[in-house]
């Protein structure tokens, strides 16, 4: 044991286990904090055929999250939302085109620009916001601050993919569309 000790730093495979997850743990957390920055994102929308360019922020509001949509980024300095969606509305995430509007728009020409695994979905009891983002870092990052939120402050976990699954499964995307 103390052999064991001096090389690995540990004599249960538990404590490393535990120290890892405290680890994951406080990484996940700084994601969904680092979401309150405010991103300036591309939305599909429903029933028109076009997108919106609005900024994205997820922020503390009355002490619960908040999906805080702003016109620009003008606004978001000065504090005025166009929207507030309260997370706990929130019932699922989805990525790629999985959402039933963007399946829609696959076969549209104005689609084709636009990479498929970098779409991001937010699902509502009524309603779907389907994000774009412009590089890899920015899609990853909401996933994981988004993960984060569903796994351990509102409980949903049943909803949420994995993100094995998210990173699989947007490699498979990448590969295929190359």
């Amino acid at each position: 044991n103390r052999c064991k000790y001096n090389t690995l730093n540990y004599i249960h495979m538990s404590e490393c286990m535990e120290k890892k997850y405290l680890i994951s743990l406080e990484y996940l957390k700084e994601k969904l904090e680092k979401l309150s920055t405010g991103y300036e994102l591309i939305k599909f929308n429903f029933t028109s055929k076009g997108t919106t360019k609005h900024v994205y922020q997820i922020g503390m509001v009355k002490d619960q999250y908040h999906l805080l949509i702003y016109k620009t980024k003008n606004d978001l300095q000065s504090g005025k939302q166009m929207k507030v969606i309260p997370l706990t509305e929130m019932i699922k995430i989805s990525f790629c085109c999985a959402s039933d509007n963007l399946k829609k728009r696959i076969a549209s020409k104005q689609f084709k620009d636009f990479k498929p695994w970098l779409f991001l979905s937010l699902h509502f009891a009524k309603r779907t916001i389907d994000l774009y983002f412009d590089d890899d870092n920015t899609v990853n990052e909401w996933f994981l601050g988004l993960y984060y939120y569903m796994w351990k402050i509102s409980a949903r976990k049943d909803n949420v993919p994995k993100i094995n699954l998210f990173f699989f499964n947007k490699l498979k995307v990448t590969l295929l569309y190359k």
